[in-house]
């Protein structure tokens, strides 16, 4: 197989040169839209179909969402364009952050477990020395993760010598693209080879296109762009494990905009481990801070102490036979004097691919701390076939059961709501 694939990747280099500018059905050559795009794509070739039309057309229209969208793809090509730029590629690249994910640091693909604007798998996030543990997803911090998009795109493009390839590649990855160009007769014409690409690896450069079309051409259609809110920020390292929400609140900031600038923590804590330890405050938040840093220390072991739990009061937990796990204690689920109407259920879910802890909390009302307690978990990793013991609102079984049927699809749409 790595033999077919260097042979592969040898014939696009050979053949690369016959690669055109611009590729598109014939039936589109005179189209306006697409005419615009190659009069304006200088560094990127053009890449154009019905479907691309389509979503042009419809950001075209002066609506919010065309310049919500706007917003984030003038922050992205200003303040992530550069590392592209710094390695000779087009800026521009920089959008497929707002193509794939909307400029959401906290996207996690539930296909793939791919995290991250972009987003970036695991194993090109450890190839490229980004952290990735039970509480840091560096994948998540929009400016490292540039870094790494911006060389991996440099080495994609070196293999690939040609842009649609490259964003295909980078998007759903060499072996599948290498997969569509057999599945394409061996063919290296991109518009041949999008055809057997899955619907959704198609989506990835016919966003790409559709936004860019709006990034050059928006002042014609009369749409301004909706300020993206990121607030200048600098970097402080702490020796103390902190908890954002507690500094937030004490500096008041905004816990969502402290979420956004470090969505990388995915414990919503700094913790005490060398080179996680730094996160980020807005600038005119930093002697405050400083001010403040030994009251919220204090706070926070008050708050720790409270919450500590008498062990003697805590039975023994039981084995599961099936799975290896364990339950939890009854008394750590149950209050006290509630009624058994009232007492929470024990449901059990199989894991699934694109199964993450952040998106099973949200399914079933719970927090990611409760789901690692009730199964005896010391980290984040979830395999998938395994079952989880959950605990879950009475009036609310039958609901929570269903999730163990719907797919990755129905399960974001169901996240996202809640």
């Amino acid at each position: 197989m790595q033999t077919k694939n260097k042979i592969l990747a040898i014939l696009i280099i050979i053949l690369s040169p016959c690669f055109t500018k611009a590729q598109v059905d014939s039936s589109f050559v005179k189209d306006a839209y697409y005419k615009k795009l190659v009069s304006a794509s200088n560094s990127l070739p053009v890449f154009y179909n019905a479907n691309i039309k389509a979503e042009i057309i419809q950001l075209s229209k002066q609506s919010s969402r065309s310049a919500s969208l706007l917003g984030k793809i003038d922050f992205a090509v200003k303040n992530l364009g550069p590392y592209f730029d710094s390695l000779g590629l087009p800026k521009e690249l920089a959008i497929l952050a707002v193509a794939n994910s909307q400029l959401n640091p906290n996207y996690v693909d539930p296909e793939t477990g791919a995290s991250g604007i972009w987003p970036l798998s695991y194993s090109v996030a450890k190839r490229h020395k980004l952290i990735t543990n039970s509480f840091v997803d560096q994948r998540r911090n929009m400016f490292l993760s540039a870094q790494v998009v911006a060389k991996y795109m440099q080495d994609l493009e070196k293999i690939y010598q040609n842009w649609h390839l490259s964003i295909t590649a980078f998007y759903a990855g060499p072996i599948n693209l290498n997969m569509a160009i057999r599945k394409a007769g061996n063919s290296l014409n991109y518009p041949a080879i999008h055809e057997v690409l899955d619907p959704k690896q198609q989506k990835c450069i016919e966003n790409f296109m559709s936004l860019l079309y709006l990034y050059y051409f928006h002042n014609e259609h009369k749409i301004s762009p909706e300020k993206y809110f990121y607030p200048q920020t600098d970097t402080i390292c702490s020796n103390s494990l902190m908890s954002l929400d507690l500094i937030a609140d004490k500096l008041e900031i905004k816990r969502t905009t402290m979420t956004l600038i470090n969505a990388e923590f995915i414990e919503g804590v700094v913790p005490k481990i060398e080179n996680c330890n730094c996160f980020h405050l807005p600038t005119n938040k930093i002697l405050d801070f400083v001010a403040l840093r030994e009251e919220m220390l204090q706070q926070q072991e008050e708050q720790a102490e409270a919450n500590t739990v008498n062990d003697s009061n805590i039975s023994e937990p039981v084995v599961i036979a099936e799975t290896g796990l364990f339950a939890p204690p009854e008394q750590s689920i149950t209050p006290k004097n509630a009624s058994s109407s009232n007492e929470p259920k024990l449901i059990y879910y199989t894991i699934k691919n694109g199964d993450n802890l952040g998106l099973l909390s949200k399914l079933f009302d719970c927090s990611i701390n409760d789901i690692k307690r009730w199964n005896n978990m010391h980290n984040n990793t979830l395999y998938a076939g395994k079952k989880l013991k959950l605990y879950v609102k009475a009036n609310k079984l039958d609901q929570y059961r269903k999730i163990n049927n719907m797919s990755a699809s129905q399960k974001q749409a169901l996240a996202r709501s809640k």
